[in-house]
């Protein structure tokens, strides 16, 4: 009854044990506005391997998953991750002998891809898309398992143009997607691989304002921001540690 009172939800709850499903479903049964993608989006976001799976048979270019029982051993390293996690709650690099150690429904497991990692943050509307900031993960490594160390939010980077039109290309094939979006990549050379989505806001929003002058809510009443450019000001450095 409190919630109703507003004008508009915006949830930020992580993908963990599929808690942001359940209450984004809660808000659906209520007739609740939201400002977030629907259920069945975020569904197939949640679950990593569904993910892969999904834009696998798509144009998108997106890091290999499998699942511990089934997967490619042509690599000599991989990546275990937690198939229903975020924000690194799971994240171990191993190789290609140790992997009979992690044979489990709840892990997932990628081959380990030696390239620069990034995270995007998008504004989806119903019928396009704003692409706000890209930023430079800052990965650390302790015992194998891999953390995000800081952010370097709107970093310089020259494939914007194919970003754009990854994102472009993402919107049609996943037109559920709406409201605050994280998007983690990798970029080796020329090429750029989604590694998963996040369907909510994420830590680099924080930094939005600062960097170029825009404030989320501006976002969904000021028609100033249409544009799927960036404008830089200045680089903002977030640290975890």
């Amino acid at each position: 009854s409190l919630i109703k009172k507003f004008d508009y939800i915006i949830p930020i709850i992580p993908e963990i044990n599929s808690d942001l499903l359940k209450y984004v479903k809660f808000l659906e049964r209520n007739k609740i506005n939201k400002i977030i993608s629907d259920s069945e989006t975020i569904n197939i976001c949640s679950d990593k391997l569904m993910f892969y799976q999904y834009l696998h048979k798509t144009c998108i270019p997106v890091v290999k998953t499998f699942s511990t029982t089934n997967f490619n051993k042509d690599s000599k390293k991989y990546i275990i991750k937690d198939r229903f996690g975020a924000g690194c709650s799971y994240v171990r690099v191993t190789n290609r002998k140790d992997l009979e150690k992690y044979y489990c429904k709840d892990k997932v497991i990628q081959p380990f891809v030696k390239a620069q990692n990034y995270s995007i943050s998008v504004f989806f509307s119903r019928y396009s898309f704003r692409l706000l900031t890209l930023n430079k993960q800052n990965l650390a490594s302790k015992k194998n398992m891999l953390k995000v160390n800081s952010l370097t939010i709107n970093s310089k980077n020259n494939l914007y143009a194919k970003i754009l039109l990854l994102l472009n290309n993402l919107k049609k094939i996943m037109p559920g997607l709406f409201g605050f979006i994280g998007i983690d990549i990798l970029v080796k050379g020329s090429e750029v691989y989604i590694i998963e989505i996040n369907p909510r806001l994420t830590t680099s929003f924080v930094g939005l304002h600062e960097t170029i002058g825009c404030n989320m809510i501006d976002l969904l009443v000021n028609h100033k921001y249409i544009k799927n450019v960036i404008t830089s000001r200045k680089h903002h450095l977030l640290n975890y540690e």
